[in-house]
């Protein structure tokens, strides 16, 4: 048995960007979009470390703010950006921790389900 997260809304992907970045630097596995990946438990301590480093950093954003989500390249070239509510990040974010707690102490993996 493995648990499984997805990014719903996308947006919170975004946010979670640099840390996302690191924990691929870290382990060599990448939480992709558009491609699955699993984390034993053996690794899901970088999973708990990657929840903390996000709640660290977004601890001094405000309420609302506008996030980065990509490029658009037509008809003209402009970045992307979607309102990001703080509430509602730390609540995926609150999900996203007891996940790993309960895959940590059933000893499962955590797999992230890409599109």
């Amino acid at each position: 048995m493995e648990y499984k997260l997805a990014f719903e809304p996308e947006v919170f992907y975004w946010v979670m960007g640099p840390e996302i970045d690191h924990l691929s630097s870290v382990t060599g596995k990448y939480i992709d979009l558009y491609d699955g990946v699993t984390f034993q438990t053996i690794e899901l301590v970088h999973l708990k470390r990657l929840i903390k480093d996000v709640k660290n950093r977004i601890s001094s954003k405000p309420e609302y703010w506008q996030e980065f989500v990509g490029k658009q390249t037509h008809p003209e070239e402009k970045d992307l950006y979607t309102k990001v509510s703080k509430s509602k990040v730390l609540e995926f974010i609150s999900q996203f921790e007891s996940i790993v707690d309960e895959a940590e102490s059933k000893e499962v993996g955590v797999v992230f389900d890409g599109d």
